[in-house]
């Protein structure tokens, strides 16, 4: 993850089957700047709650350039409650979730 950082720049790659439990299956980026996926392809990747390929909290700009996402998601279904039936649903971005 990437606290209080520069930039982040994933280029010219390929990223498959990257989790997380919580945040972020493959960026995390709290307090940082910008987040560049580009000429990459990302596949399977999920997180538990947000953000399946990138979670931006107070950061910069979130980027895809000219990459190629498949098969990533966020959240459980069958951790939703009835108490908090979005939190746990998949709601809070398969691919980026951004918090400001």
């Amino acid at each position: 993850g990437a606290n209080g950082a520069g930039d982040v720049e994933i280029i010219e790659s390929t990223v498959t089957g990257c989790s997380a439990g919580e945040e972020g299956g493959v960026v995390w980026a709290a307090d940082s700047g910008a987040v560049s996926i580009i000429n990459s392809t990302v596949a399977r990747c999920s997180a538990g709650e947000y953000g399946g390929v990138v979670y931006a909290d107070l950061s910069g700009a979130v980027s895809l350039i000219g990459s190629t996402v498949t098969e990533c998601s966020a959240g459980d279904l069958q951790r939703a409650t009835a108490a908090s039936p979005v939190r746990y649903g998949g709601q809070y971005g398969g691919v980026v979730y951004m918090r400001e």
